[in-house]
């Protein structure tokens, strides 16, 4: 087959391709090459124990696809299958991963439930390096982003650097499509885990002395260029946010409730201060105590506000930030009753801006943390789909893929974004929605473990 390609007998090819049932994507280059220019694929079009087979044979006909006279259009066409295919492997990948280090093990330590093909991270990076020279900037952050939930579900078999280069590329390919809000959180997320630890534990008290940095240099490259790749997004970010004195805050022109933004900040450093040491362990009562005042006395509409200023314009450094919008969720949203959800409803569907965006943000993170909510959550935003912005849709995606457990109603949610978008996020097969290791005994035997916290999932 692949020496008809490098001939250009394509007639002959289509012939060949009609008798081949050993992979999928024979089937989809031939339609490609029969000029079907509305190609479909769905749950059903591959099978996941064979994704990586499919992606290998798929990726080897495109490279040579690419030497040959098939026409632009065709190429195309046969590269956004792949892409699609691409990602679905990605996303099963990282599914196997996580559904195993439920049970404290890697991935790779029971290759009997899913085996990683070693070689599928370089063809990975092959496919990306080609689609850049083509500035298919959409594909290649699609793929950039499967690559690096591949890397991440094999992470104890790589170097720590080689984590944080794929990190790097998944969070530039963002920023080159205009994700600028996840490209953020990611180069942040690099920074906190690649910065020398003498220094992140460092007082400051005795400047004058030496820290060892321990990190390889390829580590600190990694550092350095998330660092520089952020600086330049924030200095971009805040020529288009508004300037207000410090005791006043907005959401562009709405101002919020500044006496009760002080008192969920003051709570919050309370929290993060007992955290911190033990000697202020009582201050913890008395954030709880401050928030349940807020919960029972204020308006939960405020504190919604209140939330989304945070999330979008707060000058707070990231742990003290983190710290105010996980005790909002947490600690305050149980008391949140319809006209409260509905307050966010309408601004979700009536703001197309930042503060909508926001919104989104906030009523996903509730889905998130209080699951009594979760249900009703998810029904708005199917029924509202159509509703939402671009930038809307891209961030429900993300959580759905990246944050929700996968179950039914997230699967089914996800489909319509596939459907309506056009593109190929990855789900769960719902045949596989139970964790596999339950059928496989050898994880459920494993006695004793070191459990690993994934450096990457800093959201």
């Amino acid at each position: 087959m692949i020496e008809l390609i490098r001939e250009n007998k394509f007639d002959e090819l289509k012939e060949y391709l009609k008798d081949s049932k050993d992979f999928q994507m024979h089937k989809f280059l031939l339609e490609v090459l029969e000029g079907n220019e509305k190609i479909e694929i769905d749950g059903e079009s591959f099978d996941a124990a064979k994704f990586q087979e499919e992606f290998l044979e798929g990726l080897k006909i495109y490279l040579v696809l690419e030497e040959s006279n098939i026409n632009e259009f065709q190429l195309k066409e046969y590269s956004i299958v792949l892409v699609e295919l691409a990602f679905k492997m990605c996303g099963f990948i990282r599914l196997m991963a996580d559904k195993t280090m439920e049970n404290g093990v890697y991935l790779s330590e029971v290759e009997d439930v899913y085996k990683v093909n070693p070689v599928i991270r370089e063809e990975l990076q092959v496919f990306i390096d080609v689609l850049k020279t083509k500035n298919e900037n959409n594909s290649v952050a699609n793929v950039a982003a499967g690559k690096a939930q591949v890397t991440n579900s094999i992470q104890n078999l790589l170097e720590k650097y080689e984590i944080g280069e794929d990190m790097l590329q998944f969070a530039e390919s963002y920023e080159k499509v205009g994700q600028v809000e996840y490209a953020t959180k990611i180069y942040q997320g690099i920074m906190n885990d690649f910065e020398c630890e003498s220094l992140k534990f460092s007082s400051g008290i005795f400047p004058e002395i030496s820290h060892i940095d321990t990190r390889s240099q390829e580590e600190i490259n990694v550092f350095e260029k998330a660092k520089s790749n952020l600086e330049k997004l924030v200095k971009k970010d805040s020529q288009n946010k508004g300037i207000h004195s410090e005791n006043e805050k907005y959401l562009g022109s709405k101002k919020i409730n500044s006496r009760l933004y002080q008192e969920i900040y003051e709570s919050s450093v309370m929290l993060l201060r007992s955290e911190k040491d033990n000697k202020f362990r009582m201050q913890m009562l008395d954030a709880f105590s401050h928030m349940a005042k807020i919960r029972e006395n204020e308006n939960l509409n405020d504190v919604s506000d209140v939330y989304i200023y945070e999330q979008l314009f707060s000058k707070n450094d990231d742990e003290l930030k983190s710290t105010m919008l996980h005790a909002i969720t947490s600690l305050i949203t149980e008391d949140y009753k319809i006209e409260n959800f509905k307050y966010l409803e309408e601004i979700i569907l009536n703001d197309k801006t930042e503060y909508g965006e926001g919104a989104l943000d906030f009523i996903l993170n509730i889905g998130r943390y209080k699951e009594n909510f979760k249900s009703d959550i998810l029904n708005f935003l199917d029924k509202n789909l159509l509703s939402l912005s671009k930038n809307q849709i891209n961030i429900l995606a993300y959580f759905l893929v990246e944050l929700y457990v996968s179950d039914y109603s997230v699967v089914n949610l996800i489909e319509k974004i596939n459907k309506k978008e056009e593109v190929s996020l990855p789900t769960a097969p719902k045949e596989n929605l139970n964790p596999i290791v339950e059928e496989k005994p050898i994880v459920a035997q494993v006695k004793s473990f070191e459990m690993a916290t994934p450096w990457w999932k800093f959201w």
